[in-house]
């Protein structure tokens, strides 16, 4: 009899250490809490979160602050649909810009500009000079860029930046700039989506919403595959949208105050830099990619906003080396 409790006994010890090793069971997910005012919520722990998978209970381990240094590669949209509205284009250039200047010194950062194709691909660096000088060279838009039919190829762009990553990291970014059409990418969207979910790499927006004027099909079905995957990763969208006289509204007022649409970007670029990095203990292996619950317990969540990813990859994606999803 005591022999088949100690085996029993043993059993369970097991199972609790597999679970604490298997990298496929546990999982650590960046998470944001944002207020009604686009601030961070800070000092949560795990009885803040409850989280679910199939109607089963998803054990939340720990919550810690992450503020190590970031990974930044900003995709910037140069394609006629672009460009040709000088505001949009200057209003596009100006939130590259101030992502750049919002960076903590210790975040690398490149860059991935496209229209039919990658036009420019700056690897990631430390020198801000070299991005910054970039988008003053691009302040001048149509005069700044080569003539000719500019197509978008919004994914195969998406695919360069997350193969610039190289090796994943905490906190591994893209920040994409564009209007989101998508006319010339040979990139299958389901494979990116995995890839990103794999590498845990979040994918953050930017973009000008026009009123009015014709829209294309693929405008049509560019915006919600996009928006699905920000969704699944734990990203975040910022649309501006134009004025009634078609302007695009501005980042600053002339005052150097932050506007509306100013204060969006910052509360987006803050959750880039920081975040809650949540441990959480899955109640079985996933085979393949599966959507999840995390929601705020214990809090008023009336002016709250949770941000994080809503899909967990499968364990056979997960397992994979970071070099054979490039």
């Amino acid at each position: 009899m005591r022999k088949f409790i100690a085996f029993v006994a043993m059993l369970f010890l097991t199972g609790s250490v597999l679970a604490q090793t298997d990298p496929c069971i546990r999982r650590r997910v960046p998470v944001n809490v944002v207020n009604g005012r686009g601030r961070p919520v800070t000092g949560l722990t795990e009885n803040n979160f409850t989280g679910s998978i199939h109607h089963q209970p998803v054990k939340i381990v720990s919550v810690t602050p992450d503020g190590t240094a970031r990974r930044v590669v900003i995709v910037l949209d140069a394609s006629g649909s672009m460009i040709s509205d000088r505001y949009a284009w200057h209003l596009y250039v100006a939130a590259g810009r101030n992502l750049i200047a919002q960076m903590p010194e210790d975040t690398l950062a490149g860059l991935v500009l496209f229209s039919s194709k990658v036009e420019e691909n700056i690897p990631l660096t430390a020198t801000r000079t070299v991005l910054q000088n970039e988008f003053a060279r691009l302040e001048a838009g149509t005069k700044a860029l080569p003539k000719g039919q500019r197509q978008t190829a919004f994914w195969d762009a998406l695919a360069t930046a997350a193969s610039d990553f190289g090796p994943s990291q905490d906190g591994d970014t893209i920040y994409a700039i564009s209007d989101s059409g998508d006319n010339a990418s040979k990139t299958d969207t389901n494979i990116l989506r995995e890839r990103l979910l794999a590498k845990g790499t979040r994918v953050f927006f930017f973009s000008v919403i026009f009123s009015d004027g014709p829209v294309t099909s693929e405008e049509r079905a560019g915006p919600a595959s996009l928006m699905d995957l920000i969704q699944a990763t734990g990203g975040d969208a910022v649309e501006v949208s134009t004025s009634m006289l078609g302007v695009p509204r501005i980042i600053l007022e002339g005052s150097g105050k932050l506007t509306p649409e100013g204060e969006l970007l910052m509360s987006q670029f803050r959750q880039i830099f920081s975040f809650q990095r949540i441990e959480v203990e899955l109640p079985k292996a996933p085979n393949k990619t599966q959507d999840w619950n995390l929601k705020i317990a214990g809090m008023k969540t009336k002016d709250l906003t949770l941000v994080y990813p809503h899909r967990l990859a499968g364990c056979a994606i997960q397992s994979q080396s970071a070099s054979s999803l490039q």
